[in-house]
């Protein structure tokens, strides 16, 4: 399968759990998933796939609790679990690149928890939640 990497911006989709499940995502399957993909070991795109899967399976700090959600459904997973099934999604969009003055400490009302991802460089929509 041919693909064509999107900047970050760009929308990609995610792939049905099934879909997901049969393409490897680890370093150890990194020659498979580039052939998967008709990728060269040497291109830029190459080198995008081996540090985004080696992000996902650096070791969790201290109190950190992270997952690579690979599909929608595996997405709902980890958050159902962290979070129970009354939850509020809130979504935003980056604008134009500025600098930011950060004024004042941010404060969360509830109960404090959140699951927060952000989508990663790949080929279809993969997801970096903590």
């Amino acid at each position: 399968m041919r693909i064509h990497f999107t900047n970050s911006g760009t929308k990609v989709s995610f792939l049905p759990r099934q879909v997901a499940e049969s393409i490897p995502f680890s370093s150890d399957k990194v020659p498979e998933i580039l052939n998967y993909f008709a990728l060269q070991v040497n291109s830029k795109e190459a080198q995008v796939i081996r540090d985004e899967i080696g992000g996902c399976e650096e070791p969790n700090m201290e109190g950190e609790e992270k997952f690579c959600a690979t599909s929608l459904e595996s997405l709902i997973d980890f958050s159902v679990e962290r979070l129970g099934r009354n939850v509020r999604v809130l979504s935003t969009d980056a604008g134009k690149k500025q600098e930011y003055t950060v004024s004042a400490k941010a404060t969360m009302i509830g109960d404090h928890k959140a699951a927060v991802c952000h989508k990663m460089r790949y080929p279809y929509a993969v997801h970096y939640a903590m």
